[in-house]
């Protein structure tokens, strides 16, 4: 994730505006921040994730 997020400028642009705007949401409170990213962000991690296997896989075949 990572390094994804290294190599692509527009991936770590969206991560890290949508986790300024969880903590917004969350107003200080660090439980309900832990809760919002996990609802929110876990689907863009994995999605990043899938990526990265496709991009894997396609480099070796």
């Amino acid at each position: 994730m990572r390094n994804y997020l290294r190599k692509n400028d527009l991936a770590r642009i969206k991560y890290q505006e949508m986790k300024y705007q969880l903590a917004e949401k969350a107003n200080q409170d660090k439980k309900l921040y832990a809760e919002l990213k996990e609802l929110h962000v876990n689907a863009f991690i994995n999605e990043i994730i899938e990526i990265e296997k496709r991009m894997y896989n396609n480099s070796y075949k």
